[in-house]
């Protein structure tokens, strides 16, 4: 529980808890899975060889333990760049300079990343305005080449037929009009933004990547990103959502494993 919070401009209390995500140095480890959904944060936790620490404020879930003899958190971020912002920003002041890696869903936007593949982000583009407000609108969003160097080699390592795609990604702050989702009798002012994604060489959509390798950048910390595609925005097909539960799994053992082979590196 928050103590007395002197400050409207550092709204912390006198032990560092943190206004939004509740938690205190300590409480967090410097290795950290960002998901968006809080649910997932339970079904990648039983992952983890034990749990340590439990604890929600808002759509903030954090469980922190250990995977392979480092401690790992796994923290929820809600929707969106402006609630990720608030987690990321939060984690870096009760922390010493964490990795993050984002594991996560998306929608593929080339006609060869099928639903029921991965996608390991190299860059993101940044199409939200989130970012903007902390980096010029020529700064690139890019994940660090450690982190994609280890999730591609984790990766290449399973002996399973999923399919991993490494390349740049496309992050926007709205689900439906920002990714040409467009509902019946409302404007469509962007109706091309999936065919000049496409054109351009992206290879997926989603919605927190461009802002959590942004702040990752300009706070010294490093930061990677793997999606499950759930869909296909070529064709319109969609995942069996019944095998989504392990492939979201099976995506979080290859961010663990990059994460202990990232702690080697140190």
């Amino acid at each position: 529980m928050k103590k007395t919070i002197k400050s409207a401009q550092m709204p912390a209390d006198e032990d560092n808890r943190q206004y939004s995500i509740d938690l205190a140095p300590g409480e967090l480890a410097d290795n950290i899975i960002v998901v968006g959904d809080p649910a997932r944060v339970h079904t990648l936790a039983r992952i983890l060889d034990k749990n340590d620490f439990q604890h929600q404020n808002r759509e903030f879930l954090t469980i922190t333990g250990s995977y392979n003899n480092i401690p790992v958190s796994i923290l929820s971020t809600g929707i969106g760049q402006s609630s990720t912002e608030i987690a990321i920003l939060e984690a870096i002041q009760i922390t010493n300079r964490p990795t993050f890696i984002r594991v996560g869903t998306c929608g593929g936007i080339q006609e060869n990343v099928r639903p029921g593949d991965f996608v390991i982000s190299t860059a993101s583009v940044r199409m939200e305005e989130v970012s903007t407000l902390y980096v010029y609108p020529g700064y690139p969003a890019v994940a660090n080449d450690d982190v994609v160097a280890a999730l591609k080699k984790i990766a290449a390592e399973q002996d399973d037929q999923v399919k991993t795609h490494v390349g740049i990604t496309a992050s926007t702050s709205s689900f439906y009009a920002g990714q040409a989702r467009h509902l019946p009798n409302l404007p469509k002012l962007n109706p091309d933004i999936i065919a000049n994604l496409t054109a351009m060489q992206v290879l997926n959509l989603e919605m927190e990547s461009s802002i959590i390798f942004t702040l990752a950048s300009i706070n010294k910390c490093k930061a990677g990103c793997i999606c499950t595609v759930v869909g296909n925005r070529i064709d319109d097909s969609f995942i069996d959502y019944s095998k989504l539960q392990a492939l979201e799994e099976k995506s979080a053992r290859i961010a663990l494993d990059a994460l202990v082979a990232l702690v080697a590196l140190r």
